[in-house]
């Protein structure tokens, strides 16, 4: 798997029972599908298992894009989109 940067290493996540996000809603989070669980899915080579790592990862993907819509419009209303882009990068961004 790449990134604009360079291919994934999954690796440290190989024991992780950590779930993806703590605070995110989307039916993968919710299932408290771990880290751990996610990276065997995508390294397995029953298409069955690996197609399951795609759906799970796409749900959480596409809810993180529409939260993040949905964050940054109710700002562009509220004139706080400077403050509110600011805010998402520097969290975002800060263990990367």
């Amino acid at each position: 798997m790449y990134t604009m940067h360079g291919p994934i290493n999954l690796s440290k996540y190989r024991d992780s029972d950590e779930i993806i996000d703590e605070g995110c809603d989307c039916p993968t989070c919710l299932s408290h599908i771990t880290l751990g669980e996610l990276r065997r899915l995508w390294k397995s080579q029953d298409r069955t298992e690996s197609a399951k790592y795609f759906e799970l990862a796409s749900i959480h993907n596409l809810r993180f894009i529409i939260r993040l819509t949905e964050q940054a419009r109710q700002a562009i209303l509220d004139s706080t989109f400077k403050e509110f882009k600011e805010s998402f990068l520097n969290s975002y961004y800060k263990n990367k």
